[in-house]
């Protein structure tokens, strides 16, 4: 979760941006943080601003971040080991197929130091989220980590290919989101 303090930064401001839109920028983060908090997550304030905590799912224990910058709320799921150099190449197969056609966040790696992360966000430019919004950004975040970290733990520790590891996860993947069936039917 190192990389998850490098993504802290203030909101951009342009210069033709009046007093009264820099304001109107920070009730907003305001009204999002207080539905932040609200959540039943156990979310803790973090120094730099952001919210994080560790979910406990079905498959493993994994590290859970919200931050806010810039009109947008982000939220980020971590898997809790980073992959080997020798195994990046798999993984990112396996994120490849995982990404294609999931309509509510995507997956992605650091080749630098194997860390991956399921990432979703919610754009609140002309208003707030509502709390029915932050609980779905968070929820989903949280089932797409926790359905696709079994492939990655197989290629990690079981020497399985993504494919394999793919079939692993496609009785309950395809129940969470039908879109993703095209990895396990092909038609």
């Amino acid at each position: 979760m190192e990389n998850a303090q490098a993504l802290r930064r203030e909101p951009l401001k342009t210069e033709d941006e009046t007093p009264g839109e820099r304001v109107g920028e920070l009730d907003l983060l305001r009204e999002a943080e207080r539905k932040i908090e609200a959540l039943d997550v156990g979310f803790q304030r973090t120094d730099d601003g952001g919210y994080a905590t560790t979910h406990h799912g079905h498959n493993l224990s994994f590290p859970l971040r919200l931050d806010h910058f810039g009109g947008t709320v982000d939220c980020y799921a971590y898997l809790p080991t980073h992959v080997p150099e020798r195994l990046r190449d798999e993984v990112m197969r396996a994120l490849t197929f995982i990404n294609y056609g999931l309509k509510d966040g995507n997956f992605e790696m650091d080749r630098a130091d194997g860390e991956v992360r399921f990432k979703t966000y919610y754009c609140f430019k002309n208003g707030p989220p509502t709390l029915e919004a932050l609980e779905h950004l968070v929820t989903g975040c949280i089932a797409r980590m926790d359905t696709y970290a079994k492939v990655f733990m197989l290629i990690l520790f079981a020497d399985e290919d993504a494919e394999e590891a793919l079939g692993s996860v496609a009785h309950y993947a395809c129940d969470l989101d039908p879109s993703v069936a095209r990895l396990f039917r092909p038609e």
